[in-house]
């Protein structure tokens, strides 16, 4: 059956779901956290119908002509094989060329949800207002967004003062197209902390509104 041109396809496979349509994986019509580029990644796969999608056809299509490392799709990789839980083994590996969907999936079509004209409020938070230009981090602040678009919390972790709290802050203030963080500020030094707890390393969490949680990162 064709299409409307107002349809999607929503791909389907024992208890899990993949609406293009809503741009949501589901487990038994739940949905599953999954970060923007992930998502893309996925329904390139299930679009593929079980074929093999090459590495560099994932970048092209997903980051449109932009330069990216294989590091970063590797990370998105992670992501979609932790949302699979006990099911990761469906996102197969074909080492050195790429990657396809495992699994008999069914295709029906839905209605596109409809887009609202009026732009979305950006969600109220309590960032405070950059005191300074952070210089020679754009390559790090590219690489944390990278992570929070395919996770919920990445942790910045290394010792006292090389720059940890003020690459989160301006990650926080500069979301990239497609990421809408939400969070608040809480300098946790002025927190108590019991004496009965190990006081924690020095570490700086940033979260995205997208995604599931990583490991802490170096």
């Amino acid at each position: 059956m064709m299409a409307e041109p107002n349809q999607r396809p929503v791909y389907a496979c024992a208890e899990w779901e993949i609406d293009l349509a809503r741009r949501e994986l589901r487990s038994m019509g739940e949905a599953v956290p999954l970060g923007g580029r992930a998502f893309e990644i996925l329904a390139e796969l299930a679009q593929a119908e079980g074929g093999l999608v090459t590495k560099n056809d994932l970048t092209e299509r997903v980051w449109r002509g932009v330069f990216v490392e294989e590091s970063a799709l590797r990370v998105h990789i992670a992501a979609i094989r932790k949302a699979f839980g006990s099911d990761r083994d469906m996102l197969a590996t074909t080492v050195g060329r790429g990657y396809r969907l495992l699994g008999s999936w069914r295709t029906r079509q839905m209605d596109a949800p409809l887009q609202s004209a009026a732009p979305q409020p950006l969600p109220s938070t309590n960032i405070p207002n950059a005191s300074f230009v952070l210089i020679g981090r754009t390559i790090a602040l590219a690489r944390l967004w990278e992570l929070l678009s395919a996770y919920r919390v990445v942790s910045l972790v290394g010792p006292g003062g090389i720059g940890k709290t003020a690459l989160a802050l301006q990650a926080a203030r500069t979301p990239p197209t497609g990421l809408r963080p939400t969070g608040c500020w809480s300098n946790w030094p002025r927190c108590p902390i019991p004496s009965s707890c190990a006081r924690p390393s020095p570490a700086c969490s940033v979260s995205s509104s997208k995604g599931r949680r990583s490991p802490r990162i170096p």
